[in-house]
């Protein structure tokens, strides 16, 4: 239930559904009980969580990233500590091309809790997408590159372990595996990636990274199964069209 700066929150909430082609559907906080079992009463929210929220909302929808950073500096000037506005402000200096920025607030905040699992998935996440968005291409081989995502593993490795499911960390990790000389034991990657697809099956993303650990530890026909789940079902065109190559390229494959 969103008191506090409700109006802002519910007109950017109205065109991110609209951009994403979802319905939106307005519930008063006095009929919640008839359609969902809430934990705790609801309740308004507070300044800071609804600038977080809507924070959040403004992100998605990609209007207004200076809006984004406003939102995030309200919540720092009152809890320069909090996790989630430093995670939130590093990823939008990020976008900014303000990488020296967001390096800084998130070494500085690192230094008062290392092991904080969001400050942890913010700063692999960071470093994983600067590989990726290379305008140069990536080189798979290069010792930065493969230091880079070592550095990636051992800062999801803690938050996989506290949140067994996070899928988006968990695809970021086996993909690091892709890097270097295939010499690093993926195993753990592989586990994580099979479990977390017995809960999301139809998951593309997930798969395209099941595909590539499969063909780097040489199972062709196993790698197989999982080009197919990505060709049915990956929401980007770039992974279908990938898994389409592996298909027609794969063994004894009737694709």
């Amino acid at each position: 239930s969103v008191g506090i700066g409700y109006g802002e929150l519910d007109k950017e909430l109205k065109t991110y559904a609209r951009q994403m082609r979802f319905k939106y559907i307005s519930i008063k906080r006095n009929r919640l009980s008839q359609v969902t079992s809430l934990d705790a009463p609801a309740r308004e929210l507070t300044a800071n969580e609804s600038a977080l929220e809507l924070a959040d909302v403004v992100v998605r929808t990609g209007n207004n990233p200076q809006r984004v950073q406003d939102l995030y500096q309200s919540v720092l000037k009152k809890e320069p500590h909090n996790p989630r506005a430093i995670s939130g402000m590093a990823l939008a200096l990020e976008s900014q091309k303000q990488s020296a920025q967001a390096d800084q607030l998130l070494a500085d905040a690192l230094a008062l809790a290392p092991a904080d699992p969001l400050l942890q998935e913010t700063e692999a996440k960071i470093l994983y997408e600067r590989v990726r968005s290379n305008k140069d291409g990536i080189d798979h081989n290069a010792p930065e590159t493969v230091a880079t995502m070592k550095k990636v593993r051992e800062l999801l490795r803690p938050v996989i372990a506290q949140e067994p499911l996070r899928l988006e960390s968990i695809a970021t990790y086996g993909w690091t595996y892709t890097f270097g000389d295939h010499s690093d034991d993926d195993a753990l990657a592989v586990a994580l990636v099979e479990k977390a697809l017995l809960q999301v099956p139809k998951s593309g993303e997930l798969a395209y990274v099941q595909a590539l650990l499969l063909e780097r530890d040489g199972h062709p026909q196993q790698a197989a199964k999982a080009w197919e789940n990505v060709y049915f079902n990956a929401r980007s065109a770039i992974l279908r069209s990938r898994a389409a190559r592996a298909l027609n390229e794969a063994p004894e494959s009737g694709n």
